[in-house]
């Protein structure tokens, strides 16, 4: 699962977004301050799961994530899975490392504890 603002430092989370969607079985929820309804039905229909408007809770947070878990469909087992890398394009996306890269090179992301 990734969890995405819609804006980012360097790179749009729509376009973050559309790239996730190539690959099966990734569920995708926004989590933005984005608020107007024709940005939550953009989110939407570019692939997001779930849209969630800044500020929310953590218990929130926590049971949307459930539920989008829930809906995932366990991948066949004839069918081969990357799970520690996404790649599209020139974007990668190291999950066992917790990187990005965009052209090879790391791109700086925020880390923010939970309020």
């Amino acid at each position: 699962m990734v969890v995405l603002d819609w804006m980012m430092p360097g790179m749009n989370g729509l376009d973050v977004c559309r790239a996730i969607r190539n690959f099966r079985g990734i569920p995708v929820i926004f989590l933005t301050v984005k608020s107007d309804e024709v940005d939550k039905l953009l989110g939407l229909e570019l692939g997001a799961d779930e849209y969630i408007i800044k500020p929310f809770s953590l218990r929130e947070l926590a049971a949307r994530i459930r539920v989008v878990l829930r809906r995932v469909q366990k991948p066949a087992p004839n069918e081969a899975v990357q799970t520690d890398r996404l790649e599209q394009g020139d974007l990668t996306v190291c999950f066992d490392r917790h990187a990005v890269l965009k052209a090879g090179k790391e791109v700086l992301l925020t880390h923010r504890k939970g309020r």
